[in-house]
């Protein structure tokens, strides 16, 4: 074959280096990115189970998801141009999860009409949550390669501890009997959800080289 023939192939080098994983900032993200889909994976779930026992109808319990919903999606648009203009993101990433905390709090404890309203406010601690996570593969890297290795660790273990939450979430409701053990974890999470935006919020950048390697 001919040189002028010869077809270039890029390899790009999605997979984490060993590296990363030694990195507090790397596994913050990480664990945000997983924590902050638990929680809408397990609302989406048992909401409308949720809201049949506080005694709303089908009909209802269904308007109420949409309402959730409702603050969910506009804020995956307006938060990652707040979080771009800010120095570093650790207030945007802490209020995430505290929006999440105090919505669901308001949601298993509230039967009327004031549901509506931490419906709303968990909606939008789940929208900035998720667009912070995706805004930290970017920031906190330098390279495309590097944002790719990231999003792959992330993402990979990240939603292995989100598929969790829907099962494990329901058979703690079963074996309890009620939905209060079950929120209790949800708002846990919550809390750890904002100590870790507080870490990944960092104005610092991952390194992905050993350090043996970086000092020479």
């Amino acid at each position: 074959m001919r040189s002028s023939e010869k077809k270039v192939f890029v390899n790009v080098k999605s997979q984490p280096s060993k590296a990363i994983f030694k990195s507090k900032i790397a596994w913050a993200v990480t664990f945000f990115m997983g924590l902050q889909s638990f929680i809408p994976y397990s609302l989406f779930t048992w909401l409308p189970d949720i809201f049949l026992t506080k005694g709303f109808n089908e009909s209802e319990a269904g308007w109420l998801i949409a309402i959730y919903q409702a603050g969910l999606i506009p804020t995956t648009f307006i938060a990652p141009i707040l979080a771009a203009r800010m120095q570093n993101q650790r207030l945007i990433g802490c209020s995430a999860g505290l929006l999440f905390f105090f919505g669901l709090l308001g949601v298993a404890f509230s039967s009327s009409n004031w549901i509506i309203f931490f419906l709303i406010l968990t909606g939008v601690g789940a929208g900035t949550a998720f667009s912070v996570a995706m805004m930290f593969f970017v920031l906190r890297t330098n390279t495309v390669m590097e944002s790719a290795q990231l999003s792959s660790m992330a993402q990979s273990i990240g939603y292995i501890v989100a598929s969790t939450g829907p099962l494990f979430l329901g058979t703690i409701a079963e074996i309890t009997e009620g939905w209060t053990v079950p929120f209790i974890i949800l708002m846990a999470a919550a809390l750890c959800i904002a100590f870790l935006g507080i870490v990944a919020g960092r104005n610092e950048k991952i390194s992905f080289e050993p350090k043996e390697a970086a000092g020479k």
